[in-house]
């Protein structure tokens, strides 16, 4: 088991029990939710026009597609959209499959059995790989089932999403050291499937010096790109290009809909403040350009491993224009960093530091809350939670919360 900062954690952490035990009630309100919407199902539907799962009937679709050879179809997303109409018989919106072809490598299993054996398949594979990923990265027990049970993840297996799957994958990725960490390696090429959680790990490899894993990470994903044009061909990629992405761009900045209080970015924010898609673009660019800039002459004075790591997933949350609510378990894992050593501290900066966690853990309620009430400021809260990531007091590297 890899621990980047070489240290376990303490004993019994009052704050910490309290949290996880915050976080089992929450979590098994979702899922009795999950169950009721199960019960209450028509066929595919948990409600009218809007399968059970949500979003996860763009997984099974893409895996039935696959094993029927009809490559073709998943990346042009009317046709996609037509297919899914054969057994759905109801309007259920815009839907694509949006990660790009050499997902397909690993999509294509959940397609062999039926829709809620797969989703159930689907549910769990999330949870153990995020759990994985904790747990290779160095978090506790406590902190790995604080992540694995938080609000975080329940939406994204409510949503039938891939954010506990990517989380996973990015903190086992952040557990590599050299070229002889194999399954970071792997992690890394695969997280390119949701190039927009990952992006900004080669720069916290680059600040470490970590050629050799950038160089090995880059071998193994050129190799599953070219694996996916051998298998499905070049004309995947092309429609990929061509026709799903401009799809997902019209909708993110012309689209209407609920959909748009589940992005706590700041271009999403700017939309719902009313302004203009170009011109929400141009203020989510220049904040996050100057996040960027604050990163990079922070991680290259940063002597401390965890405050590094913590400041990346906190940071890479601010920086992406494509983020949901689902994804935020990468948010949550930064604060859980940021938490370490907190029941060492007294005052105010104490209180801080708790207060950052908890506003991390909640904002995946949060951000649908704050839109709809006309108040779009969770990139403002995110900020804020970088910024407590930089006190000195925060990010201990000789302390972690709960027993390990």
């Amino acid at each position: 088991m890899t621990d980047p900062a070489g240290v376990r954690g303490t004993q019994s952490i009052t704050i910490a029990t309290l949290w996880l035990a915050g976080t089992l009630v929450t979590a098994i309100y979702a899922v009795w939710g999950l169950i009721q919407a199960y019960l209450g199902s028509s066929g595919y539907l948990s409600v009218p026009n809007q399968p059970f799962g949500a979003d996860f009937v763009n997984v099974w679709t893409t895996g039935r597609l696959v094993l029927a050879d009809a490559i073709d179809t998943i990346y042009r997303h009317q046709d996609f959209m037509t297919y899914q109409q054969t057994f759905m018989n109801e309007d259920i919106g815009l839907r694509m499959w949006a990660n790009p072809p050499h997902s397909l490598l690993f999509v294509w299993p959940f397609g062999l059995t039926g829709y809620y054996a797969a989703f159930l398949l689907w549910s769990v594979l999330g949870l153990a790989l995020l759990g994985f990923g904790a747990r290779r990265f160095g978090f506790t027990w406590t902190e790995t089932a604080i992540l694995v049970f938080s609000p975080a993840a329940m939406r994204c297996i409510a949503g039938g999403q891939t954010g506990n799957l990517a989380c996973g994958l990015l903190l086992a990725a952040l557990a590599g050291t050299s070229l002889r960490s194999r399954s970071s390696i792997a992690a890394a090429a695969i997280l390119t499937v949701k190039p927009q959680i990952g992006f900004l790990l080669p720069l916290l490899w680059i600040v470490r010096g970590k050629w050799a894993l950038i160089a090995a990470t880059g071998l193994l994903t050129a190799c599953l790109v070219l694996l996916s044009v051998f298998l499905f061909g070049a004309q995947a990629w092309r429609d990929y290009l061509g026709d799903t992405l401009p799809a997902l761009a019209d909708l993110e900045k012309r689209g209407q809909g609920p959909f748009m209080f589940m992005i706590p970015s700041m271009f999403m924010s700017m939309r719902l403040a009313g302004l203009g898609a170009d011109a929400a673009s141009a203020v989510h660019f220049a904040f996050a350009g100057a996040v960027m800039v604050f990163l990079i002459w922070r991680l290259n004075r940063e002597p401390n491993a965890m405050r590094q790591v913590a400041l990346l997933l906190i940071g890479t949350c601010l920086v992406t224009p494509y983020l949901h609510i689902y994804d935020l378990s990468i948010l949550l894992a930064g604060a859980l960093l940021v938490l370490r050593g907190v029941d060492t501290l007294q005052g105010w900066v104490r209180a801080v530091i708790i207060l950052a966690a908890g506003l991390a853990w909640a904002l995946p309620e949060l951000v649908m809350q704050l839109g709809n009430h006309g108040v779009p400021i969770s990139p403002l809260i995110i900020l804020a939670i970088l910024l407590v990531a930089c006190l000195p007091q925060a990010c201990r590297e000789d302390v972690a919360a709960g027993n390990g």
